[in-house]
């Protein structure tokens, strides 16, 4: 699913609105409808709503919104704000459609949205281009000093579409973003997750065709996304057909991450797993996990000597350390592997220490750091937009795919598209998620799947088993390894067949 700028979505708009055809009146109104379902879906009529409009067509969206739930037998209270900026004829149309409106203008102060059980915010959409002020940044904060969860339609009124690194405006904290149709930029940036809470995409009918024609660096990846690119298996295939993987992982006291890599290999359907473990963690792993064979450092507890990678897809880094010896290892390992690998953990931290050796990284090879790893590997970043600028270099530089795990984990390529994800969980935070992400996606690269393939689909089934696991026990008590448990529905979910 693209992730289009301000211009394009009203190009898309109109490009909707002329072909289909349909007047851009009819178009709001259809907009609201599917607003006020997904509303009356969630929300009882026991709810006291206020609906906070401005006066262009985010403020129509609106109107049609709180007519349709008066309708429905809610208990609405609609109020209009006027910012000063010019009325749009949808506006004013569907303002002649509400019973009663409450108008609220500069020189009224004397209001407050304490006695509602539910805000709906409507003042400004993706149009907002500068910092909001005056009476639209007074009834922003009285929304958020309420107690009182807030919807926004489309946007937080006050954020900015794609780079917020500059608005000092006052802005909506919502509790969840109804996005029109596609998911917008900003709703996907760590950065803001204050003002977004969570959002969920809201279909309109707008014209999908056009919507394809659209160029964008940008893509959202959801179901319909991922599931084309899923490799099902044939009748006649054996374990010779999905590739030799060899994890070089473990150290001591950090055998976990070891296992819950060649685990999660293994699950995602590689045809051999190899585990390259210090000496002491050969009975973990044959223990652990039998479907895997072992091979072990001539040291105890930490990897040092060369290891024969050819006609195997390489994945290290969980749980390795960053001992002297195990430094070389890895320099050695970097040097001896011509094909694309996964780089993980306190690999990437020794990277980052020896930057010199980031050379050696064979080219399509796909780093996949958390936050602090990222940071230590291109520098600190000032924003998430500079964040994003720094790793698409760092990508087209090296030839490489960097994996940011996080909340919307995001996939950047050499040729500089971002890929925005959209399964996972607050629950997925924790110790062990992100040396599963390693096992699946080695274990997809070594099955045939292309870099950019292996990272897409890895990152979605990772995040969409995690949910799975969520779903069943809670964010609270969710385990590494319970993500693995649930791999296999994921992929079911994949099948053509389902």
């Amino acid at each position: 699913m693209k992730i289009l700028n301000p211009s394009q979505l009203k190009k898309v708009d109109a490009y909707t609105i002329q072909s289909e055809p349909i007047s851009s009146l009819n178009l709001m109104e259809r907009a609201g409808e599917s607003c006020s379902s997904w509303i009356k879906h969630k929300f009882s009529t026991s709810e006291q709503i206020a609906v906070i409009c401005g006066t262009g067509n985010n403020g129509g969206d609106g109107l049609v919104i709180a007519r349709l739930l008066l309708e429905s037998g809610y208990a609405v209270d609609t109020f209009v704000v006027d910012t000063g900026n010019s009325k749009s004829t949808e506006f004013i149309e569907n303002l002649k459609r509400v019973p009663q409106v409450h108008h609220i203008s500069s020189t009224d102060l004397d209001f407050g949205f304490n006695v509602y059980t539910l805000l709906i915010d409507c003042l400004f959409g993706i149009g907002l281009n500068r910092k909001t002020e005056g009476i639209a940044a007074e009834v922003i904060n009285k929304m958020n000093s309420s107690q009182a969860p807030i919807l926004s339609i489309d946007m937080p009124s006050g954020l900015f579409v794609e780079d917020d690194s500059s608005n000092t405006g006052s802005i909506v904290k919502a509790n969840m973003c109804l996005s029109l149709q596609l998911p917008k930029l900003s709703l996907l940036l760590p950065e803001n997750q204050e003002y977004v809470g969570d959002f969920c995409l809201v279909p309109i009918g707008l014209d999908e065709s056009y919507i394809k024609q659209q160029p964008t660096d940008n893509i959202y990846i959801d179901h319909e996304y991922v599931r084309p690119l899923y490799l099902p298996r044939t009748k006649y295939a054996h374990k010779g057909d999905f590739g030799h993987a060899l994890l070089a992982v473990g150290s001591s006291g950090k055998m976990g991450a070891a296992v819950l890599a060649v685990q999660a290999c293994a699950r995602a359907g590689a045809g051999l797993v190899t585990a390259y473990v210090p000496k002491k963690g050969e009975q973990i792993l044959q223990t652990s996990i039998p479907e895997a064979m072992v091979l072990t450092s001539a040291e105890a507890n930490i990897l040092t000597d060369a290891v024969h990678v050819a006609g195997r897809t390489v994945g290290v880094g969980p749980g390795i350390g960053q001992h002297p010896e195990t430094e070389r290892f890895l320099q050695n390992l970097l040097r001896d592997t011509s094909t694309p690998m996964v780089i993980d953990a306190d690999a990437i931290n020794i990277l980052a220490n020896n930057k010199v050796w980031i050379r050696y990284i064979p080219d399509g090879s796909i780093l996949t750091p958390h936050p602090k790893e990222l940071e230590r590997l291109i520098g600190p970043w000032k924003n998430d937009m500079d964040k994003f600028a720094r790793v698409k270099l760092f990508c087209k530089n090296n030839d490489v795919l960097v994996v940011i795990k996080g909340a919307h984990t995001a996939i950047v390529d050499s040729v500089n598209t971002i890929y925005f994800n959209s399964t996972g969980n607050p629950g997925m935070a924790t110790g062990g998620s992100g040396d599963v992400l390693t096992g699946i996606i080695t274990g997809l690269l070594t099955q045939g799947y292309s870099s950019s393939h292996a990272a897409i689909v890895g990152v979605y089934v990772h995040g969409l088993a995690g949910d799975l696991a969520s779903a069943e026990m809670g964010h609270d008590a969710l385990l590494a390894s319970d993500i693995i448990r649930h791999m296999g529905n994921a992929f079911k979910s994949l099948s053509h067949n389902e």
